[in-house]
């Protein structure tokens, strides 16, 4: 099995089940027969990563389809299914790191566990401040101040 490089992205194991995963002992499983059942791909999530192997029946690994400079109609078949369902599991199960940066990283998790989109107002411009002592009043002040400059302007 090779990993398969989801750059920028985050998995959303919660997914997997819509997609058609198996719960197994370390991970997930995803199988899915191809190229008229000559061949399966199987995907398999463990340890926070995605691989992937197509075998034949025998159950040796095919390849071809990996290397750019293959061609032919069976191989332009494999190549296109297994891109066609590497697409659809991104579609599917993944989200989109907007910030790459870990400082950024850190900052947005520390933000979550203060401030959430307000569910009632425009979620890009309006947050919610829990109000159960994890921010401090005199920060909350602040951002009322702000805010009302704001909306003054």
């Amino acid at each position: 099995m090779r990993e398969v490089n989801l750059k920028n992205k985050t998995v959303t194991v919660d997914s997997f089940e819509n997609f058609g995963f198996i719960k197994t002992a370390d991970g997930y499983r995803y199988e899915k027969n191809i190229c008229d059942d000559q061949l399966t791909l199987t995907l398999k999530f463990t340890g926070g990563k995605l691989f992937s192997a197509v075998n034949d029946v025998t159950g040796e690994e095919y390849t071809l389809h990996l290397v750019e400079s293959s061609s032919g109609s069976f191989v332009g078949a494999v190549r296109k299914e297994y891109e066609d369902i590497l697409t659809a599991f991104v579609e599917s199960c993944c989200v989109e790191n907007i910030f790459t940066a870990q400082l950024t990283k850190n900052l947005l998790d520390y933000v979550g566990k203060k401030y959430f989109p307000a569910y009632h107002m425009n979620k890009k411009s309006w947050y919610t401040i829990k109000l159960d002592g994890t921010v401090d009043f005199d920060e909350i002040c602040k951002r009322l101040a702000d805010s009302y400059k704001s909306a003054t302007k």
